[in-house]
């Protein structure tokens, strides 16, 4: 800062600014440099002086904006961060909440999946295509017995994926646990008995590793057979059915059923 009352004295210290020979009352005159610094100059009466301020630099206003923009950055890069960090635990929660719906062995839905879709069905009114499905492996006690666990496993998987390929395009299929599966269908009851016949047919031609061969009983109801039946009197007629065919098998192969 300097304060002269020779304006000639000012002109000489800074040559590259306007000259003031004439005084100009109440007015500030702005003003930049070559080297963009800030000059500010006023005539003081009062004093018959020239005010001249000249900042060397706009390192104050740079560093103001400098901090702005920083600022902002980070934030923004914060912003992006929580996001993200909130995608990944939701996609996570996702992933936990999919695989508590899945049984592990056999990657169909489990029994708390089944408890869970039957008690809103339980809730509304069943579609008129609906048809409820039990299943049950056979001979499983005696692979158990005679060629090991592995070997009911075997046949547990085998049996799933004869299940989920007849019936994974018409509704759900789940594991109740053990060697029981339920499903859940949509289709015409005409179309479904011509689906299970087929079912039937891929479980017979089914060979694994240990066990050679699968047989499967099945039970089932279809809401067209009596549109007045509640889901539970449907999922007990299908369990009735299903043994029912489970105790033809016994008859037909001549087994024991205590021992298998």
């Amino acid at each position: 800062m300097q304060v002269a009352t020779d304006n000639f004295i000012i002109e000489k210290a800074y040559l590259d600014i306007p000259s003031y020979k004439e005084k100009v009352e109440d007015e500030y005159l702005y003003h930049k440099d070559k080297d963009n610094n800030c000059i500010v100059t006023e005539y003081m009466p009062i004093l018959d002086w020239f005010l001249i301020v000249k900042s060397k630099d706009l390192s104050v206003d740079n560093s103001f904006y400098k901090i702005v923009f920083i600022n902002l950055g980070l934030f923004i890069l914060f912003a992006l961060l929580m996001a993200l960090t909130a995608l990944i635990i939701f996609k996570r929660n996702q992933v936990l909440t999919k695989f508590s719906y899945i049984d592990e062995m056999t990657k169909l839905n489990n029994r708390r999946s089944y408890e869970e879709d039957t008690f809103h069905l339980a809730q509304n009114s069943l579609d008129d295509d609906f048809v409820y499905v039990n299943i049950d492996v056979n001979s499983l006690k005696k692979a158990n017995d005679t060629l090991g666990h592995e070997a009911g496993d075997e046949l547990i998987k085998g049996a799933a994926i004869c299940l989920d390929n007849a019936f994974s395009k018409y509704g759900t299929v789940y594991r109740m646990g053990g060697d029981e599966f339920s499903a859940v269908l949509y289709m015409p009851h005409d179309d479904y008995l011509k689906l299970e016949t087929e079912l039937q047919k891929e479980a017979n031609s089914w060979s694994g590793e240990i066990v050679k061969h699968l047989s499967i009983s099945i039970g089932h109801v279809a809401l067209a057979e009596d549109p007045n039946r509640t889901l539970d009197e449907i999922v007990q007629t299908a369990d009735t059915r299903m043994y029912e065919a489970k105790s033809e098998y016994y008859r037909q192969t001549g087994l024991d059923r205590r021992k298998i």
